[in-house]
């Protein structure tokens, strides 16, 4: 909290933005829906005054974030395609491949199991790529996504989907997580 009051005192917006979009990525892992709505929508607001790409990807990835633990599954793949469009933009490959995991607990919790399996294999097969596993704190999430996409699909279709999947380029997977239809209607950034 000491970095947020620090930069509203030197009036830096980046600064202030950057940390509540922190403070609500902690609320949220804490289970604090309420205080994490709070701090990310106000660092929300401050990203899109700004608009600088870099910090952009990370609250519109926090927004799906939260959006996906209210069960607001259409407004979570909104969020995250809209971060995956910034992470590319920005060639970070390490955001682009864990959207691709964030989309598919989204999409697979709409009962869109295949597109999911896809996406799961796009992500490993990306991590693999840049050499950056899978962060300890993202596990369980990512094993959950796993069990339910599974479930849903059979071993065999989650097999087939996860390995065509993981036969995409970045480029077309990228593609294909972008073409995810959502149907929500939000502010749409420029």
């Amino acid at each position: 909290m000491w970095n947020c009051l620090r930069a509203r005192e030197l009036e830096d917006t980046f600064g202030i933005a950057h940390t509540l979009n922190h403070l609500g990525r902690i609320a949220l892992y804490q289970g604090d829906l309420k205080q994490a709505t709070t701090y990310l929508t106000d660092g929300f607001g401050l990203a899109q005054e700004l608009g600088y790409p870099s910090l952009l990807w990370f609250v519109l990835n926090n927004q799906g974030n939260l959006a996906f633990a209210q069960g607001h599954y259409t407004a979570a793949i909104h969020y995250y395609t809209q971060s995956l469009g910034m992470a590319r933009q920005i060639e970070n490959k390490f955001a682009v491949a864990t959207l691709f995991e964030r989309l598919a607990g989204a999409v697979g919790a709409q009962q869109k199991a295949e597109q999911a399996a896809r996406l799961l294999g796009a992500a490993a097969n990306l991590h693999e790529a840049i050499g950056a596993p899978l962060r300890p704190i993202d596990r369980p999430r990512y094993q959950a996504i796993i069990s339910a996409v599974r479930a849903q699909l059979g071993e065999t279709a989650y097999a087939s989907a996860y390995a065509a999947g993981c036969a995409m380029t970045a480029d077309q997977a990228v593609a294909f997580a972008l073409a995810q239809p959502t149907g929500y209607r939000a502010p749409v950034l420029d």
